[in-house]
């Protein structure tokens, strides 16, 4: 067994480590953990004028963002992972993050749990982050410790423990002997996995979901359901007993539609987990079509960790929580929603009864994820949503029905026509493929060369009589832009409205802009008349991470034996924020030319591209503008 194998190996170092549970307390070094691919690096500290309980070392962050990556160790769906920190944080700027993964043998390692100090930690003391992991029934993971601690802050990570949904004493999972001030050995027995507990973990299969027509709108049926179960009646939404089990099966569901910052919230394990909530958002102003006439709004989580929590209703054990996620995934393995199902086990206590976690890679377009309930016959729970999405992706959440054993799923609906058949969460899913479905997906019907004549008649920006050509992003990207030619080694850029977004507009008429579609993306314009001394000018916006962080953007001619010519290179300045790429064009004469716009970003940068625009020689500026009221 593997930890049996790390245990013989690191005695030296600390480690405890059984099926059930893994210790670690970083007493002398910590050889058993490995740099990531971050600029800095976590150092081995010992510090007796620390007061954070029994131990004197660990680890620190520098003031360059550094990472450190664990062994490799056994872990189960519903485990949980603590880590204790002691914190003296003066600034917002100082990071401390805690990420675990499932090690995958094909493709890039899933993210089955994070957490991190919420930005009330600004002053001094100690924490225990506590990680609920959402992975298979079981699994080799691991854990990746991300920190920065600027100027007079300081970051201290003393030691972790995990332990696994099986393990039945948790106190016996000490990280510290109690006659000791620092742990050195200790061993422990395995409890072995028994049948019911193995069998219970996974998720019974659900009917399949059917056409149905509701006599309520859905904002009704939600807001009396939800109410009627966790407000009105909170003496039968609380009650235990098995015999009040009739009177307590109640529908509940949830399109967003009505009353959001009433029901959800930054509650329950979502007070402690995370920095950024889900954001609402409208599907008229957002690239994925509605899935429903009704459907108007739906939830997303920001470009950071994100969560957010129902109000609690009534549940039952093998109950059913159906939700409907639409992903799609462009750039970064983070990319992710987790669906959570608390039990409240007392007002200080929770328990995991139920969880799914998407896979970029599997779970492309449309999805209903179904979710068998654990747990007592009658018990109080919520819901919490955890997510993270990345500028170049889609991920977002339109709606989820709670139906309890008792009921008929028939009678329990959404909309007044519940989409196709569900997915059961632990079997490979029958998706909706992202090309069914009408998204931002990048396609082009239009040749790198073809000229702008050929496409213009079909857009209101393009080439005006005295020679200027303006192009705000949005209309017909796809047609007038390609990553064809120049750009054919690249992945395109994407279109996205600013709503989207976290940052605003640069002009009120400015509705979208583009972003890279991969850390390389290029993308190449439609061919128009241009001439030597003219002036191409392009919009960028910028919050550049790395040092390699970089927008360019070059200005081709296009001549008559196929070939081309560079007359003009730009590229955009690191600083924060708006700036404008100006480029004067050099050749000779007329010729015919286009615009190119490569990228190359981090995961971490955060890029857009507005519009660009091209003045002919002689041509005043203000006759060439790319809105009505230029703020260029």
């Amino acid at each position: 067994m593997l930890c049996n194998y790390i245990l013989v190996f690191m005695l030296v170092n600390l480690v405890v480590c059984t099926e059930d549970c893994v210790t670690y307390d970083f007493g002398n070094d910590f050889q058993n953990f490995t740099s990531g691919a971050c600029q800095g690096s976590w150092e081995h500290k010992k510090d007796h004028t620390i007061e954070n309980g029994r131990s004197t070392s660990g680890i620190t962050p520098s003031s360059e963002m550094s990472c450190t990556s664990s062994f490799i160790f056994p872990m189960h769906n519903g485990g949980e992972l603590e880590v204790n920190v002691y914190y003296s944080i003066f600034s917002l700027t100082d990071i401390l993050q805690v990420v675990v993964y499932q090690k995958e043998l094909i493709g890039p390692d899933r993210i089955v749990g994070m957490e991190s100090l919420n930005d009330n930690s600004i002053g001094r003391g100690r924490k225990t982050l506590k990680i609920g992991v959402v992975g298979s029934l079981r699994f080799n993971g691991y854990l990746t410790i991300f920190g920065q601690a600027f100027d007079v802050s300081s970051i201290f990570v003393d030691s972790f423990r995990y332990m696994s949904p099986y393990l039945t004493d948790k106190e016996s999972c000490e990280i510290y002997d109690d006659n000791s001030e620092a742990s050195t050995t200790s061993t422990q027995t395995s409890t072995e996995y028994s049948t019911e507990s193995s069998t219970e973990t996974s998720t019974e299969s659900s009917s399949e979901t059917s056409t149905e027509t509701s006599t309520e709108s859905s904002t009704e049926t939600y807001t009396e359901s939800s109410t009627e179960s966790s407000t009105s009646s909170p003496e039968n939404s609380t009650d235990p007993s098995p015999t009040g089990a009739p009177n307590l099966q109640y529908c509940v569901t949830n399109n967003f539609e009505e009353n959001f910052h009433q029901l959800f919230g930054a509650t329950g394990i979502c007070s402690r987990t995370s920095r950024d909530s889900f954001e609402r958002r409208s599907y008229s102003r957002f690239g994925p079509d509605s899935p429903h006439s009704l459907s108007t709004v739906f939830i997303t989580p920001t470009h950071r960790v994100s969560c957010i929590a129902s109000s609690p209703f009534t549940m039952h054990a093998n109950g059913v929580l159906q939700v409907y996620v639409y992903l799609q995934t462009l750039s970064t393995s983070s990319d992710h929603i987790s669906v959570m199902v608390y039990k409240k086990v007392s007002p200080t206590q929770e328990q995991i009864v139920g969880s799914f976690t998407t896979e970029p890679r599997r779970h492309r377009g449309w999805n209903i994820f179904s979710i068998t309930l654990r747990g007592d016959e009658v018990y109080e729970g919520y819901v919490a949503f955890t997510g993270m999405v990345s500028i170049r992706s889609i991920a977002l959440i339109d709606s989820f029905r709670y139906v309890p054993p008792a009921v008929d799923e028939s009678s329990c609906v959404v909309y007044e026509q519940i989409p196709a058949s569900t997915t059961e969460a632990n079997d490979v899913l029958s998706t909706t493929d992202a090309s069914d479905v009408s998204s931002s997906s990048v396609t082009s019907d239009v040749s790198p060369t073809t000229d702008a004549n050929d496409v213009l008649s079909t857009t209101e920006e393009g080439e005006e009589e005295n020679g200027c050509v303006v192009y705000p992003f949005g209309q017909d990207f796809n047609k007038l832009f390609s990553a064809d030619g120049v750009c054919r080694f690249s992945q395109n850029w994407v279109l996205r409205n600013y709503a989207s977004l976290r940052i605003a507009s640069p002009h009120p008429e400015s509705v979208s802009c583009i972003v890279p579609g991969s850390t390389s993306s290029c993308t190449s314009s439609f061919v128009f008349p241009m001439s030597a001394s003219g002036v191409v000018e392009v919009k960028v916006y910028m919050e550049p991470m790395l040092m390699s962080d970089q927008v360019e953007v070059r200005v081709y001619q296009i001549n008559e034996n196929g070939s081309n010519a560079i007359v003009g290179t730009g590229i955009a300045s690191r600083r924060f924020g708006w700036t404008t790429i100006r480029i004067h064009l050099t050749g000779s004469g007329d010729y015919r030319g286009q615009v190119a716009i490569f990228g190359r970003t981090s995961i971490r940068t955060f890029v857009v591209v507005d519009s660009f625009r091209y003045i002919p020689p002689n041509l005043d500026e203000n006759q060439c503008l790319v809105y009505s009221k230029d703020h260029n």
